[in-house]
């Protein structure tokens, strides 16, 4: 089962080594190898993990700092319409689209 799929000269190594061991050594061996390739897996998946959760973490910051700066220009719009600017004024000044300042002017004529 192990042999066909090694290449060739380790084929006949495994060979060589596997008909010189008794069957209790062949079964620690394939014990130890079981044990080797379930830690494997388990660190490559907390790899994993730790990958995605700092993926997350920075997708999360770069939303939040996004949010923020749309919020900051919001609250300025909303100042600067309170002092009497022009829809199309407070949309150049914050960036923010001519769409959102008239429903932020609506909002606060309510």
């Amino acid at each position: 089962m192990i042999k066909r799929k090694l290449p060739g000269a380790l084929q006949k190594e495994i060979e060589h080594v596997l008909d010189k061991s008794e069957p209790r050594e062949v079964e620690e061996m394939i014990t130890n190898i079981e044990r080797t390739l379930d830690e494997m897996q388990r660190a490559a998946k907390a790899r994993g993990m730790e990958k995605g959760i700092k993926e997350g973490q920075t997708k999360g910051k770069i939303e939040g700092k996004i949010e923020g700066k749309i919020e900051g220009k919001v609250e300025v719009a909303k100042i600067a319409l309170k002092k009497g600017l022009s829809v199309n004024d407070v949309a150049e000044i914050t960036g923010l689209s001519m769409e959102t300042v008239f429903e932020l002017k609506k909002e606060l004529e309510n």
